[in-house]
């Protein structure tokens, strides 16, 4: 897959991975309650903010840089909302933290873990 080289484009990729997950919690946030939207959110904007600071990490083929990215999301989105979901279920403090946190970490391992097993 083609990735961006030069620093202005990296950036670029990089604010529109922070704006898709924006979007993307905006809409999640319209149906659900918190921490759910933006756990979901974060998880959206990991796999496409990584191709702009980790370019050399992103496989060749567009299909399955695809594949890893959609993988790492859902991942990350699942990952990040049975966490909200269990620690509202017991009533911790702060949910929100802890499910966003698990979020990002589930879609950065999940995308690694994906990409080592179709590349």
């Amino acid at each position: 897959m083609r990735v961006p080289e030069s620093p202005p484009a990296r950036a670029g990729v990089v604010l529109l991975g922070a704006l898709t997950g924006g979007v993307v919690a905006a809409l999640a946030s319209t149906v659900l309650s918190y921490p759910y939207p933006l756990a979901i959110g974060i998880a959206a904007a990991v796999p496409v903010m990584d191709v702009g600071i980790y370019p050399e990490n992103v496989p060749d083929e567009a299909g399955v840089a695809a594949l890893v990215g959609v993988g790492a999301a859902v991942g990350g989105a699942l990952a990040g909302c049975a966490v909200g979901w269990a620690w509202l279920s017991v009533s911790l403090p702060y949910p929100t933290v802890f499910a966003v946190a698990t979020a990002y970490l589930a879609a950065e391992v999940g995308g690694y873990a994906a990409r080592s097993r179709l590349t």
